[in-house]
């Protein structure tokens, strides 16, 4: 049980399920900011292939990284100093490459432990699960995630916007807004639904205070404070 920090209510861990409501919707949106606020903190850079669809590589090295940008007056460095300081660059990235080879299992097995068993047998089924040599066997998140993503994208809520290609779905969203009757849990669902909807097919992530705008803006008058 982990405990929300606006209310301090207890509250479940947020399992994907594949079951459609009556909207034709699952909770995928509610899944998907769970697993992004407890997982991105833990995992750091190796987790931000839920936010942006590409696995993290450590970058390579460039002189920024190990050329100091001000020198004290009259300090020049010398060629030897230079290597001294690109190689100490250098074991660093080294010493972050192999660390990052030892978190990708662990991050699978706690996306997994997310998914009820209908959504894992969704996304076992997927080309490349299987075998020993399959992503699956080798716990790869990276595999697991374009999955996840494109079981989604062909099952999950809103069939409908997930056929829709990227400037028919940022129309969809635009005109998008609460309706008479409908409460804020249920917009709020909805609004979720439709951004992730958005970024999933390619437009990059906006930042929080910017969805909470684009939140506000799209209430209904008399729903707002």
């Amino acid at each position: 049980m982990q405990v929300t920090k606006e209310t301090g209510a207890a509250e479940s861990v947020v399992k994907l399920t594949c079951t459609k409501s009556a909207h034709g919707r699952n909770n995928y949106a509610t899944w998907l900011a769970y697993v992004n606020d407890t997982l991105s903190v833990e995992f750091g850079p190796v987790a931000s292939v839920m936010k942006t669809n590409v696995a993290y590589t450590v970058p390579e090295l460039t002189p920024t990284d190990y050329l100091p940008a001000d020198l004290p007056a009259g300090m020049v460095l010398t060629d030897a100093n230079q290597r001294e300081l690109y190689l100490r660059a250098y074991m660093r990235r080294g010493d972050e490459v192999r660390a990052l080879t030892k978190e990708p299992p662990t991050l699978y097995r706690k996306i997994w432990a997310t998914l009820t068993e209908e959504a894992r047998a969704l996304v076992s089924a997927e080309p490349g699960y299987g075998g020993p040599d399959g992503w699956g066997s080798k716990e790869n998140p990276n595999a697991l995630w374009a999955a996840l993503h494109h079981t989604r994208e062909n099952a999950a809520e809103g069939a409908a916007m997930a056929e829709m290609n990227l400037p028919t779905k940022q129309k969809v969203f635009e005109r998008f807004k609460q309706k008479p009757g409908m409460s804020i849990a249920e917009f709020k669902r909805d609004f979720l639904e439709q951004v992730a909807a958005i970024e999933a097919a390619g437009v990059p992530p906006n930042a929080e205070p910017m969805k909470a705008a684009k939140f506000l803006d799209k209430l209904a008058p008399a729903s707002e404070g």
